[in-house]
C-alpha cells in the first residue's frame, strides 16, 4: 500500500497509508453549433433519454441559459437558435462521455473525480489540508482561495479556488456522504474544469491509452501544486469510480414496482391471475415454481 502525503513547509511531511482505487469523469457539458454536429450531439442525448425511459425514468421538460429540451436520470439535452447542449452526470457521464465528446464541437465543463481509501480513519484530512493551505508558497503571488465546511454528521468538505475560474477543486468525505464507510476512510478528490481547460482535457482523455490514469494525473497535479497534498497512484488497482447507483436490473425492477405493478394488480382483480400470467408469457414458469 502506498501513502497519501501532506507536505508541510518547514515541518515533517504527514503520511497516511492509502490507495487510489478509482477515477473517472463525473460531469460533462458539451455543445455543438454547426449543422451535422449539432444534430449528432442531440441524437446522443435523445438515445440516452430513450434508454432511460425504457427502464422507468420518464423525461421532464428542462431549460437553462436559453436551451430548451429534456432531462432525466443523469442527462440534460436541449437546443437553442445557435446549437445543441448535452450535459451528463454520474453513471451516465462515465458510460457515455466518449460518444458525447466525439459528437460535440466544444466541452465547456468537465469534472474529474478520484477516490482514495485510507488504511486508518483520518476524519481531519480536509481540515488538515485547509490549514496547510495558509503555508503553501503561492505560485502567482496570491494564495489559493479556500473554504472549509464541517457537517453535523461528521463529514467535511474543502473547496479550493473560485467557482467562476477555469479550475475549482473539492475534497470531501465520500464515505460519510454515501453512508458506507467510517469517517475519514474514503475521500473523494474532484477537479471541476471549465472553458479552454475543459476542452483541452476532454480531447486528451479521448486520445489517452487509459483515460482513468489521466484523470488521476490531472487531479493529483492540481492538489500537489495548490495544496501540497500528494495522491498515491497504482494503475493495477484503478477501476471506474465507485458508486451506489442502481444497476440496470435494479432500475428495471424499480420501473416494474412503481409504474407497472398497479396495472397488473388491477388486471388480476378484474380478469384473474391466470389470464394476466398468460398475457405476460409467465404462466408455465409460474406454475412450475408453485
Amino acid at each position: 500500500m502506498t501513502s497519501l502525503t501532506l507536505l508541510q513547509p518547514g515541518r515533517k511531511p504527514r503520511r497516511w497509508l492509502a490507495e487510489t482505487r478509482s477515477a473517472d469523469l463525473d460531469w460533462l457539458t458539451c455543445t455543438a453549433a454547426r449543422d451535422g454536429s449539432s444534430e449528432a450531439l442531440y441524437a446522443v442525448g435523445e438515445r440516452i433519454l430513450t434508454e432511460n425511459q425504457a427502464v422507468g425514468y420518464e423525461p421532464s421538460r428542462w431549460q437553462a441559459n436559453g436551451y430548451r429540451g429534456w432531462h432525466s436520470d443523469g442527462v440534460r439535452c436541449g437546443v437553442r437558435n445557435d446549437g445543441t447542449l448535452l450535459s451528463l452526470s454520474g453513471l451516465k457521464c462515465r458510460e457515455e462521455w466518449k460518444q458525447a465528446v466525439a459528437a460535440s464541437e466544444n466541452c465547456s465543463r468537465l469534472d474529474v473525480a478520484v477516490d482514495v481509501h485510507l488504511d486508518s480513519e483520518v476524519p481531519s484530512l480536509a481540515r488538515d489540508c485547509y490549514e496547510s493551505l495558509f503555508h503553501v508558497p503561492p505560485g502567482n503571488g496570491r494564495p489559493a482561495k479556500r473554504s472549509l465546511i464541517l457537517n453535523s454528521d461528521g463529514g467535511s468538505t474543502l473547496y479550493i479556488g473560485s467557482r467562476v475560474s477555469e479550475r475549482f477543486a473539492r475534497l470531501y468525505d465520500k464515505g460519510i456522504e454515501q453512508r458506507t464507510s467510517a469517517p475519514g476512510k474514503w475521500w473523494r478528490f474532484e477537479l471541476e474544469l471549465k472553458g479552454g481547460r475543459a476542452s483541452t482535457q476532454a480531447a486528451g482523455l479521448v486520445s489517452a491509452i487509459d483515460h482513468r490514469a489521466s484523470c488521476v494525473a490531472t487531479v493529483a497535479d492540481y492538489f500537489q501544486q495548490k495544496a501540497m497534498l500528494v495522491i498515491p497512484f497504482c494503475s493495477r488497482l484503478l477501476i471506474c469510480n465507485e458508486s451506489r447507483e442502481a444497476t440496470t436490473d435494479a432500475r428495471r425492477l424499480h420501473w416494474l414496482s412503481h409504474q407497472v405493478r398497479s396495472t397488473v394488480l388491477e388486471l388480476t382483480r378484474s380478469v384473474g391471475r391466470q389470464r394476466v400470467l398468460e398475457a405476460l408469457g409467465l404462466l408455465t414458469s409460474a406454475v412450475r415454481d408453485t
